[in-house]
Formats: structure tokens, C-alpha cells, sequence
């Protein structure tokens, strides 16, 4: 799973206000907000737990022994499948969350309820119980945490759950560190506290084991069975792929609360076209759609959410942003590469009017979306597929990617392409209905105006030439990026996404460092401008580096700690 989908499902995962929850977990000192339809596909042993009043929600899973914190822990495992970064060596939570997985683990087949009925619906048949899963990861925490303070404590849970795997690694702990234990007064009489009444032999084998007797460890095989396989194989993006394949199978049927589809993306004028999601991965890679799906608006009330482009997208552009947005990823869809007006569509969806980011995903989805884009489009960027790629980002007004099309489109073209003529014969005609021949002719003319500004001899660029330079620059500042220095080189932000796009491969270089938009007529600094959003702050390395290739300016410098980046 990468970066950005595991940083959208953690804070789903421990938003205090329950982003858009249907669910509420029920522990013995407070209750936890959740989302079924996750719980349906991750743990469904949970999931059929789930009981409300007719006609009323949320949904409740009382689990009465668990804590608030066990519950939370649990939450965070099966939204992002792995344990909060704040386990350390104290037993205690972890304890608790491994007693509470215990408890779900089930031998029968999974399966969920839903409606008012309480209908049995099958989910995830045949497949292993999850919270196997996350007791092995309880286990094998554990195990490498165990410390002399610890030992009994964990004993006395891996007899009362049953841990054969808990109790085998303890007893090899004991083998290990145990000779001054078993010297320990306070250490025996808590042993025997602890687990003497009810379990004598465990106590008479932790006690042989610090003694050093070899007899009571684990035999080789049960010790490389302990070892193999500790934990298996996450299936967190195969439950992911589930949820967004039952949102496929409600295409067409009406919305319905009960099975958790419960909105759709809609495009079109009129409406052509719908596709049945789930609010809460929505809301969760979003905060544009969170906010719409959370307010008192007609999207959230109605449940339809518009797509709306000034070229309808494409259903496959849908669906793969809906992939990405599942599952971080959109390579295929059913089985289908994207085309290059596909990619365009994707992007101008995430984009919109604004030209960046309209839908508002966080920082590293953005990026990962961009350069999942950038990707496919290197592989069809050739021939005529680069001006149908230009055609396309035109339409639907994608100034992101124009200026990438302009410069593929004139790699295209033959050299000696300078008047309308030599274009038309160049390029294949355009039979797209949404492509209009007044749109056709502007665009040969703009073509035709830029290949002529273009100095006598000049020939664009070879991609492996300027993808060689792109990843110079890149490696270059990445590497520096991050020294001290004593004055910060002050830099427009806008002339620094316009680099920042080109070494992403979404645009040719850019033009002359533009500083001169910080400042006024006479050349002080305009009082307006703000960190981040106006300008940042490069240290001496960077800034040189930058100005020595792209010149401009003009130079501003300001103190260390003068400036937030």
C-alpha cells in the first residue's frame, strides 16, 4: 500500500468526530466511531456483530470487555493494518488489544449482516479470519519486546488465550535471560501468584526454562514453526479491491444505506452516467467531497455527486480515479489500459476548474495521483497520440498538462513544419465530436506561432535527453535541500511549482526565475506576500544551482529564522 492511502485510512481511523460513521464500537468505558462497510470486508466476524433499532442508526457492535483504547487500537489495525506506532515496551495495551483479537477469531466461514432483518449475506467466503493476522502481530511484538518486568504478565495472557506461539517465545526468553531470575524472590512469588492456581505446569516449565533446562524449551521444529510465517501477507489492498467491486455490482440498483453504498458520482448533462461508491473513502481521500458529503447540502442528502468537466470524462477515467482512490492505484481497469485522454480526464477530475488540486487530496495522494498520470502518459506520448493527448487537455481546459502537449506535439512534427499547410498534412485530422474545427485551426495556428518563435535549427529536446535532466535536477536539489544555512534565498512560489511540474515530466522547463512578483516598482518587498503560499526559502547551495540555469531573479535574502518553511 503506499504512503498517501495509509496516512487517508489512519486518519479515518482515529478521527474523534467519526468522519461520515454509521458504526459505533461499544468497550466497557466509552464507545469508538467506525464505518461497516470496512468492517464487512476486513473483519466480517465483527461486522456481524452489528445491531441497531429498526429505523434508527448508527449501528452498534458492543464488544463489553474490550477498552476504549483496545477498541481504538483495533480500528487503527483494520483501517491501515499494523499496530499504532506508540506500542513500546510496556505489555499492557498490547495485551489488551491481542486479548479483544482473540476473541473474533472464528473457525466458520465469514459473514456479515445487514438490513433490518438481520439478512445473513455472504462476504469474503473461505477466506482466513483477519484477526489471525493481527494476534500474530500482537504475538511477534510481544515476543521482541519481552523485558524481566514483563515476562509474567505476558505468561499469564498467552495461557489465558491459548498463545502456543506467545508461550513458546517466552519460555525462550527465560533459556536466555533467565539466571537471574529464577534467583529473584519477587519474581517467583509473582509467577506463582499468577498463574499457580490455575496453571501449575506452566509455572513448573518457566521455572525449569530460567533454570536453564534445555528439556522444557521449544523442540527445533516447534521453533521454526513459530518463526515461519509469523505474520502472514497483508490483504488490507485485497479487501480494498473487494469494497470497490461490491460498489460495481451496485451500479444501477437504488441507493440503499443498509449495504452501505450509500452515494454515487454522477456526470453528465443531463446525467448519462453513474457509478454507486461509498461516502467514507470519499470522505477519507477527499476533503473537498468531505465537506460536501458532511454539510447540510443537497450532494449529501441526495447522495449524488457531480462530476462535472467541460468535456464529460470518460467512464474509464471514472473508474480509474475510483480505483485510486480505493486502492492507490489505476494501471487497468477491468483489464483495459487507459488511453491517453483516459490519463487527461483523471487528471482534470482531480484538478478542476482551479488548476490544482480541486478536489483537494492530501499532499502525497496528489502527487502519487500525478505521477501515476506522468507515467502513462510517457508510454503513448508518440506520433499522433501526442496530438490527440494535446487535443484532449485543451478541451477540457487542463493548463497542467497543455504546455506538456505543446512540447510532444512539436517533437511530433516534422522540423520543416512552418506554415499552416506543412502542419495539416503533418497531423491527422481530428474526428472527435467534442473537437471542433475552429478548436483544430486555433490550435495549428498556436502551434505554428510557437514552432516559428522557435530560433532557425532548433530542434526540440529528445525525451531520454530531457528526462536525463529532469532527474539530474531533481537529484540535485534533493540532495542539497535539506543543508543548514545561516541566510535563506528567498524564491516565488509559483516559478517554484512551475520546476517542480516540469521535474515530475508534466511540463517543459520553466522560464526565468520570477522574484520580481514579490516585489514592487521600486524593488521592495510587496507587504502582502506570505510564506508558502507567495514564496519559500532555498539555502545558498540550492539557490546558485537554480539561478546559474535558469537566471532571472532578482536576489533576495533574508536571515535564518526570518522566514517560515
Amino acid at each position: 500500500m503506499n504512503q498517501a492511502l495509509h496516512d487517508d485510512l489512519q486518519a479515518l481511523a482515529v478521527s474523534d468526530e467519526g468522519l461520515l460513521s454509521d458504526t459505533l464500537l461499544r468497550g466497557r468505558n466509552g464507545d469508538i466511531h467506525a464505518h461497516l462497510a470496512l468492517l464487512e470486508v476486513r473483519c466480517p466476524q465483527l461486522a456481524e456483530k452489528a445491531v441497531r433499532e429498526r429505523g434508527r442508526s448508527p449501528w452498534t457492535i458492543s464488544l463489553p470487555e474490550a477498552s476504549v483504547e483496545a477498541l481504538r487500537h483495533l480500528l487503527l489495525y483494520l483501517y491501515t493494518d499494523g499496530l499504532p506506532s506508540s506500542f513500546d515496551e510496556n505489555p499492557a495495551p498490547v495485551l489488551d488489544l491481542l486479548a479483544v483479537a482473540g476473541s473474533l477469531v472464528s473457525r466458520d466461514p465469514p459473514c456479515a449482516f445487514s438490513g433490518e432483518g438481520r439478512i445473513k449475506k455472504s462476504r469474503l467466503a473461505k477466506s482466513p479470519c483477519e484477526m489471525r493476522r493481527l494476534c500474530a502481530l500482537c504475538e511477534h511484538h510481544l515476543c521482541a519486546s519481552l523485558t524481566q518486568d514483563t515476562v509474567v504478565d505476558v505468561l499469564k495472557t498467552a495461557m489465558k488465550i491459548g498463545s502456543k506461539k506467545l508461550e513458546n517465545g517466552i519460555y525462550q526468553f527465560l533459556g536466555k535471560a533467565g539466571n537471574e531470575l529464577i534467583k529473584s524472590v519477587s519474581f517467583n512469588q509473582s509467577l506463582f501468584a499468577a498463574l499457580g492456581s490455575e496453571h501449575p505446569e506452566a509455572v513448573a516449565r518457566a521455572v525449569s526454562a530460567a533454570a536453564g533446562s534445555t528439556q522444557v524449551l521449544p523442540s527445533e521444529s516447534e521453533s521454526d514453526a513459530s518463526q515461519s510465517n509469523v505474520v502472514s501477507p497483508s490483504k488490507l489492498l485485497r479487501h480494498l479491491t473487494t469494497l470497490l467491486e461490491a460498489s460495481r455490482e451496485a451500479d444501477g440498483a437504488p441507493l440503499d444505506l443498509d449495504s452501505r453504498i450509500d452515494c454515487r458520482v454522477c456526470w453528465g448533462v443531463p446525467v448519462t452516467s453513474q457509478l454507486a461508491v461509498h461516502r467514507c473513502i470519499l470522505a477519507a481521500r477527499s476533503a473537498y467531497f468531505a465537506r460536501m458529503l458532511s454539510a447540510p447540502m443537497r450532494e449529501s442528502s441526495s447522495g449524488h455527486i457531480p462530476i462535472t468537466l467541460p468535456v464529460d470524462p470518460s467512464s474509464a477515467a471514472v473508474n480509474a480515479l475510483l480505483r485510486y482512490l480505493y486502492t492507490g492505484t489505476f494501471v487497468e481497469v477491468d483489464g483495459q489500459h487507459l488511453t491517453a485522454c483516459d490519463l487527461v480526464d483523471v487528471l482534470s477530475i482531480v484538478d478542476g476548474p482551479g488548476g490544482r488540486n480541486f478536489l483537494q487530496l492530501s499532499q502525497k495522494a496528489y502527487s502519487r495521483v500525478r505521477e501515476l498520470v506522468v507515467a502513462g502518459l510517457d508510454l503513448k506520448m508518440h506520433g499522433n497520440h501526442s496530438m490527440m493527448f494535446l487535443r484532449r487537455s485543451i478541451a477540457q481546459q487542463s493548463t497542467t498538462l497543455q504546455s506538456l502537449g505543446f512540447e510532444a506535439a512539436l517533437q511530433a512534427c516534422k522540423a520543416e513544419c512552418r506554415n499552416l499547410d506543412s502542419f495539416k498534412t503533418c497531423i491527422d485530422r481530428a474526428e472527435e465530436e467534442w473537437w471542433t474545427p475552429a478548436m483544430e485551426h486555433k490550435l495549428l495556428v498556436e502551434l505554428l506561432g510557437r514552432r516559428c518563435a522557435m530560433p532557425t535549427g532548433y530542434e526540440p529536446q529528445p525525451q531520454a535527453r530531457m528526462a536525463a535532466r529532469r532527474k539530474e535536477e531533481y537529484d540535485f536539489v534533493t540532495l542539497h535541500d535539506t543543508k543548514p544555512s545561516e541566510v535563506w534565498y528567498v524564491i516565488c512560489t509559483h516559478w517554484l511549482d512551475t520546476w517542480k511540474d516540469f521535474v515530475r515530466g508534466l511540463r517543459g522547463p520553466p522560464d526565468l526565475i520570477t522574484n520580481h512578483r514579490l516585489m514592487d516598482a521600486s524593488g521592495s518587498p510587496l507587504p502582502d506576500k506570505e510564506p508558502l503560499k507567495d514564496f519559500r526559502g532555498l539555502n545558498f547551495v540550492v539557490w546558485r544551482y537554480l539561478h546559474a540555469r535558469y537566471g532571472g531573479g532578482p536576489e533576495i535574502k533574508r536571515p535564518a529564522g526570518s522566514i517560515r518553511l
